[in-house]
């Protein structure tokens, strides 16, 4: 066989084997390549992933139809007495002639429908990586072992290992890329946007409220008592309670807002195109949500309450995101210092010169004073 090899071939495969550790890789180029340089009738790859007992992929240059992921994976046991990736100390495996081979009795029928009487198969391994699938050429008539043959082989095997490897890796940085990605836009416990994604939700919505002079309102809202449930039950039960919270506030708020986790047991509600009206009755439904949102514990359910408090912008003028949030956070705690379960409002319009003090002392008596829920 090696006087009839093409080293020329040789290169063209090897660039082929180099080029697949790309976005989707494509093994049948190369398999192709290898099956024409060593003259072989066919050729397929057998690939292992996460589970190296199991196969990734599967290709071979087999006719359509033919069950050709069955028929590698059989071949592969055939030749190593199990699934590849269990015998890290498995070698390349020359079968001559298959009719001289009890082993391989059982593929007998197969071979001969298909037209071949030898194969090669060898490990693919990065390095002194496990093994992580096989190679396998299969010939049209007896074929005797062949030393050049076998080192381009090797050779060519050990840069598709490498690609495939390459491209592996690749997809464990994509999935942590992606699991990074989520944890920035989902709060760990809680399930609900992270305070970062919030606040941008809350940029956009203000610049599109000034750019069109429509209303945005903003609800901050605090867990009543939270410090004393996590004295008395531990930090773990204060956990559920900020989980179940969370999903009965999930459940409250509309499609279009945004609701984040703000820090601690806060929340931070954005409400696009909502009035001070708007904000008041979405507060209320929140205020209810946390009301049925009972925790069991061996001492009996913790009934949950919040201090909720909000600020709108009307869609006049220039304002900050920090001064609207200023202004939300000091109407939740005239709330909470009211004794909780209930909503205040910000009087008037947050501007960026908004003084909170100022504003409470110019609003309407009754106005000024916060309502309990319900009433």
């Amino acid at each position: 066989m090696v006087e009839e090899l093409s080293w020329g071939a040789l290169r063209d495969v090897a660039r082929l084997a180099s080029a697949l550790d790309e976005e989707q890789p494509d093994l049948r180029p190369a398999l192709k390549g290898l099956q024409e340089f060593l003259g072989g009738e066919y050729t397929f790859a057998v690939l292992s992933g996460d589970d190296p007992t199991r196969p990734a992929l599967c290709l071979s240059t087999f006719p359509e139809g033919f069950p050709a992921a069955e028929y590698s994976l059989h071949l592969t046991i055939l030749a190593y007495g199990g699934p590849i990736a269990e015998r890290p100390e498995g070698v390349m495996r020359w079968v001559e002639d298959l009719h001289t081979e009890a082993s391989f009795a059982s593929t007998l029928p197969f071979a001969d429908r298909l037209g071949f009487r030898a194969c090669v198969l060898t490990p693919i391994r990065a390095g002194s990586q496990q093994v992580s699938g096989v190679v396998g050429v299969c010939f049209a008539r007896p074929t005797a072992y062949d030393e050049a043959a076998a080192g381009a082989l090797d050779i060519l095997v050990s840069l598709l290992a490498t690609s495939w490897a390459n491209f592996r890796l690749r997809q464990q940085l994509t999935r942590a890329q992606r699991a990074a990605e989520d944890a920035l836009l989902q709060d760990e416990l809680t399930g609900v946007a992270t305070r970062r994604q919030v606040f941008q939700a809350l940029e956009q919505e203000l610049a599109a409220a000034q750019r069109y002079g429509h209303a945005l309102s903003c609800l901050m809202t605090d867990v009543d008592g939270l410090k004393s449930v996590n004295d008395r039950h531990g930090h773990q039960v204060g956990d559920r309670v900020l989980k179940a919270l969370a999903h009965e506030l999930q459940g409250a708020v509309r499609l279009a807002d945004t609701l984040g986790r703000y820090g601690g047991d806060e929340f931070l509600v954005v409400l696009p195109q909502t009035d001070a009206e708007g904000a008041a009755q979405l507060a209320e439904r929140l205020l209810r949500a946390a009301r049925q949102s009972d925790i069991a514990t061996s001492e009996g359910p913790i009934r949950l309450t919040l201090s909720v408090g909000s600020a709108t912008y009307q869609g006049e003028g220039a304002l900050e995101m920090d001064a609207l949030l200023r202004a939300a956070d000091l109407a939740m705690y005239e709330a909470k210092q009211a004794g909780g379960d209930r909503h205040c409002a910000a009087p008037g319009a947050p501007t960026s010169m908004w003084d909170p003090v100022a504003a409470r002392r110019a609003a309407p008596g009754p106005e000024a004073q916060p309502q309990p829920a319900g009433e």
